[in-house]
């Protein structure tokens, strides 16, 4: 809203129509979370689809990317085309968005090292991998079979609800999928997202 008010003193309009439009973007983002935190123990009435996977990465880094850019964060992507999956793009790109976000918070929590996070997304056999690593602190010992329960966070007071990684697991299974986090040799965190292709 900021920069749309920028756009608008600076006699922009185009800048600040595109503003408006990724505001109203988030909030609708806003709510699909809010929507499901209200509904988590219900299955989701989402519609469920054929579609690409890469259009849903796609439309998630062009929301996100510059954001995590401007942060100092290096971001990749690497994907193999036409991923075709059964869901709803909605909340799939809900899935991708927590684990980016979770992915920049965790390098972001780093004072040293490297600011990378990489997305990656892939068929093996009959399933669609898609994985967010992150060169971050990594998950404490302990910690890794905790990380999906309600409520649950390493994040300091006022930096996360703990419900993110809940609220997204609980989205895969509905998918037919599974969320996991990955075993990997330090420092970082890989989680992945296996759907049926």
């Amino acid at each position: 809203l900021q920069a749309g008010k920028r756009s608008l003193k600076k006699d922009r309009p185009d800048n600040a129509v595109q503003r408006l439009q990724q505001c109203e973007e988030a909030a609708n983002k806003a709510k699909v979370i809010v929507d499901q935190l209200l509904t988590h123990s219900r299955k989701s009435g989402g519609k469920m689809e054929v579609l690409t996977l890469n259009d849903v990465v796609a439309a998630t880094l062009d929301f996100l990317h510059p954001q995590i850019v401007k942060e100092g964060v290096e971001l990749t992507v690497q994907s193999e085309e036409n991923l075709r999956v059964h869901g709803n793009s909605g909340e799939l790109g809900q899935i991708l968005t927590n684990l980016l976000l979770n992915a920049r918070d965790a390098v972001l929590s780093r004072p040293d090292g490297p600011k990378r996070v990489q997305v990656r997304a892939y068929r093996e056999k009959d399933t669609v991998i898609l994985e967010v690593e992150d060169s971050g602190p990594g998950v404490p010992a302990g910690s890794e079979s905790r990380i999906f329960e309600p409520f649950y966070t390493e994040k300091e007071i006022g930096r996360g609800t703990g419900l993110g990684l809940y609220i997204c697991r609980e989205l895969a299974e509905q998918h037919g999928g599974q969320l996991s986090l990955e075993k990997k040799p330090p420092p970082g965190a890989l989680f992945r997202l296996a759907l049926n292709a």
